[in-house]
This record gives structure tokens, sequence and C-alpha cells, in this order.
């Protein structure tokens, strides 16, 4: 049994990853850490070489977080495929890549999301129609829709914290990972492992 027992959501990119830090308690939970990991700025590069850099500064970035924070479990919320081009699903499964990599050198217990899970959890999912019958109509104002939800029901959750990323930009990977991490509470299943190891 532990009183510091942490858990991390991660809202898993090839530029950006957002990274959450929340310390378990037995009847609340506290996030303590919310913050935006980014590649090394080859935002424009698209050459193998400017990939492979990339993938290495996130790698190392990330390590260096599990190394600070002794983690006990990870919630991780993938992209998914979707109607993107070559370019986006390439950076799409380095990431995903990159990530099986960390998890293996790390064995650290993980449970994995989509973006639509991470929704459903939160309910906050919306069908096209269920869209439409809201007002909401084009791809853009429906993203925009949810993730103005998602950050509504992250900061009902942790009303008290003021620690998130100085940009829009960086605070809404931050915010996706926060998400993941309530998703995994609503799941209970890895979180439920968790929550065994808290000290009364």
């Amino acid at each position: 049994m532990s009183d510091n027992v942490l858990a991390a959501g991660l809202d898993v990119g090839f530029r950006r990853t957002g990274i959450a830090l929340f310390r378990l308690g037995v009847e609340v939970d506290e996030l303590i850490v919310a913050d935006t990991i980014e590649s090394d700025d080859n935002k424009t590069g698209t050459t193998l070489q400017d990939d492979f850099k990339a993938c290495w500064s996130l790698d190392k970035r990330i390590s260096e977080f599990l190394t600070v924070h002794e983690i006990t479990g990870l919630f991780l919320e993938f992209p998914h495929g979707g109607g993107q081009g070559a370019r986006s699903h390439r950076c799409m499964g380095m990431a995903t890549g990159l990530m099986v990599s960390l998890l293996r050198r790390w064995n650290i217990p993980f449970e994995i999301y989509s973006p639509a899970d991470v929704e459903r959890s939160l309910g906050i999912f919306l069908t096209n129609p269920e869209a439409k019958a809201l007002g909401i109509s084009g791809k853009g104002k429906l993203g925009a829709f949810k993730k103005e939800r998602m950050q509504e029901r992250v900061n009902e959750a942790f009303p008290l914290f003021d620690g998130w990323p100085g940009t829009v930009e960086l605070r809404k990977d931050a915010y996706d990972a926060a998400a993941t991490f309530l998703a995994g509470r609503e799941n209970n299943s890895l979180y439920a492992k968790l929550k065994e190891q808290v000290s009364e």
C-alpha cells in the first residue's frame, strides 16, 4: 500500500503528446501536472531525417517524464485513422510505434482508448444526426463543440487545478490527456487495480 500512487493520461501524438499526472487518493484523486511534450521543432519537415529526429526527441522527453515520476498506470488515447491524408497516417503510425516501444521498455500497466471511447465515457459523443439536431454543422464545429464539453468535464472533476500550459494549442493536448484518465476511471478496470494500492 502507498500514499503516493501516480497514474497518467496521455494524448498520444507525433508532434505533441499531452500528459496529465494524477495522485490517486482513497476518496479524491488529485491532478498535479498537466503538460504537453513537443518533439523537436520540425513542424514543416517531412524528410526521413526530420521524422527520425522528431521520434527520437519525443521518445527522450516522454522517457524523462517517466523517469522523474514513479507512474503505476497509464491511460493512453491513440489517434484514429479517419479520413486523413497520407502524411497524417504516417505520423499516426510513427506515434503508435513509438508508444509500443516505450511501453515494452517501461513495463507499466496501461489501457488504450480511441477519441470516441473517451467521448463516450464523458457523455459527449455525438453522431452526425445528433449534432445536426443541436444545430452543429460541419466537422470543425462539431470538433470544437466536443473540445469545449471535454474541457468542461475535466474542470468539473478538478476545479482547483490551475497549472495548464500557457497557450491554447498546448492546453488542448493536456486537457485531452486528463480526459483520457477520466475515461479510465469511468471504465474502472485498470483504475480499480491502481486504487487497491492506495493507503487508507
